[in-house]
């Protein structure tokens, strides 16, 4: 780029010798950016003189937009024009060799940063190449090749393929968990991933012991934890040690454990401000007991169980530190819990985003709190819970912004899903003939949360039609409330020689409910 203004400007300069006033300014080949934009990005207008540096600045801040190849600046009495090249878009990208699922391939090209309508660089895509050789090599496949055909549709777009010759995979014969002498093999292989491969390793729900590179360096704070687990507080576990023979593509993998002494819970001490909440209240609620074994998974419960407990109280930033004095000696530890309230705060609003459709009321009945509410940490988890049970959302996060040390907003993100489905289908039997079955239903119909539906079975001797509508809650309350109109019609015969009768049925049924318990 530098370059590219040290031409401009030598090609320029015989010509802004006599200080030329600009007459118009023209974008050329520009199709990204408004001219509007454009007219806004330079520092000069038409009635001003042309000047270098103006020019030079103008083109820098063009290519910080990301959007051009090349820029270049032309002067004809006075018309000011800028020709650019824009960077050419992927249109299309496809993969061989390598994940079949769609959902998979776009986690891929997430995180090879390429995506259908970004803009194509050789940067970008020797990045795409080597973060996929990367994932493949996590995978277990060792060697990869791949091969990117870059295939210019026209100027301004291209269609990549990515090309995977996938190398062999490493397979785990054997694991060995040297020092260990209070643990089982078994205890390791439920919270490990690299396994070594079973006798049906190829078979559905056998391990196949393929090595997944990714997982490895994970894999010694999770034996570590483990021993937290069964109170060995003094274990350590060093870097697993993988001997790989290539001829064969098979590997040993091998960790070196030093257990120490397993201790037993002694004490156990919680600091709270009694004011708040009496600490003698929480003891009986732990899951850590005096005089058995310690167990890092439960105390982690229980920092959770104080938190939430205080947190119900309107403190909502809440931090419960804990500390662990081993006495050695007598392999016994003592628990000590500090709990941290900071201020109590209130909701300030509930903002929600990501709904194009649901309604934002929708949203909030289903929010356990709402602006002006004291906080209220099961409140809060209870909301997220309801809101991704409703079936209208794929993803649902609630995120806390603190406004002032009194007061927050909630952020409500949601993300929605199809909610509708269309039903036909067809049969024959002897004694109805053809069959056919269709219907329509939508559980958020028009995004108000009702749930609307339609179904027609048809034969030659039965007609059904069944219409229900059901809203989850009557007028944004606790009630639920539901209505359903059939008409059944049946053709009927019997006897010798045949009599035929038809029967027919037409109804409405009436439901009426509320709820009595949180996430059921």
């Amino acid at each position: 780029m530098k370059k590219s203004i040290v031409f401009i400007a030598s090609t320029l300069i015989t010509t802004l010798l006599s200080a030329e006033q600009i007459k118009r300014i023209d974008f050329i080949n520009l199709s990204r950016m408004s001219p509007k934009i454009a007219n806004e990005t330079i520092d000069f207008k038409v009635g001003d003189e042309l000047d270098i540096p103006k020019v030079n600045s103008a083109i820098k801040k063009f290519y910080k937009f990301g959007y051009f190849d090349d820029i270049k600046v032309q002067n004809e009495n006075g018309v000011v024009q800028f020709v650019f090249k824009e960077k050419p878009v992927i249109a299309n990208i496809e993969m061989t060799g390598y994940k079949e699922r769609e959902e998979d391939l776009d986690l891929v090209y997430s995180k090879m940063g390429i995506k259908k309508g970004y803009f194509y660089t050789k940067k970008r895509l020797e990045t795409a190449k080597k973060t996929l050789l990367l994932e493949l090599e996590k995978e277990g496949y060792i060697n990869s090749v791949v091969e990117v055909n870059v295939e210019e549709i026209n100027e301004d777009s291209v269609a990549l393929n990515f090309d995977v010759n996938k190398g062999e995979a490493i397979v785990i014969k054997k694991v060995n968990y040297f020092g260990s002498k209070e643990l089982e093999e078994s205890d390791f292989e439920e919270i490990i991933v690299n396994k070594k491969e079973d006798y049906l390793g190829w078979f559905w729900g056998f391990h196949d012991g393929e090595v997944k590179l990714d997982q490895l360096s994970i894999e010694q704070p999770r034996i570590r934890d483990l021993y937290f687990q069964h109170g060995f507080l003094d274990s350590t576990v060093k870097k697993p040690f993988m001997k790989i023979d290539f001829s064969s593509n098979t590997a040993e993998l091998n960790y070196f454990i030093t257990e120490g002494n397993q201790y037993n819970t002694n004490d156990i001490k919680i600091f709270l401000d009694s004011s708040i909440l009496d600490p003698k209240t929480l003891y009986p609620e732990l899951l850590l007991r005096k005089d058995r074994v310690f167990d890092i998974a439960l105390l982690r419960k229980d920092v959770e169980l104080i938190k939430t407990a205080v947190a119900d109280l309107g403190y909502a930033f809440t931090e419960v530190k804990y500390d662990l004095k081993k006495d050695k000696k007598t392999s016994k530890v003592d628990v000590i819990l500090n709990v941290i309230p900071g201020e109590k705060v209130y909701i300030n609003d509930v903002i929600i985003s990501g709904n194009g459709r649901t309604l934002d009321r929708v949203i909030r009945r289903n929010v356990y709190l709402a602006p002006g509410d004291l906080f209220n940490l099961t409140d809060f988890t209870d909301s997220k819970n309801k809101l991704q049970r409703s079936g209208f959302f794929d993803t649902v996060e609630i995120s806390k912004k603190r406004i002032t040390s009194t007061t927050m907003d909630l952020i409500v993100n949601v993300k929605e899903t199809s909610t509708g489905n269309i039903i036909l289908g067809g049969g024959y039997g002897s004694y109805d003939g053809f069959l056919i079955t269709a219907g329509i239903k939508d559980q958020n119909v028009f995004g108000s949360g009702k749930a609307v539906g339609i179904k027609v079975d048809y034969s030659s001797h039965k007609q059904d039609i069944d219409l229900f509508l059901k809203e989850p809650s009557i007028n944004d309350s606790k009630y639920n409330g539901s209505i359903n109109i059939y008409s059944k019609t049946r053709e009927i015969e019997y006897g010798s020689p045949k009599y035929t009768f038809e029967k027919k049925s037409i109804g409405i049924a009436l439901g009426a409910g509320t709820e009595l318990f949180r996430n059921t």
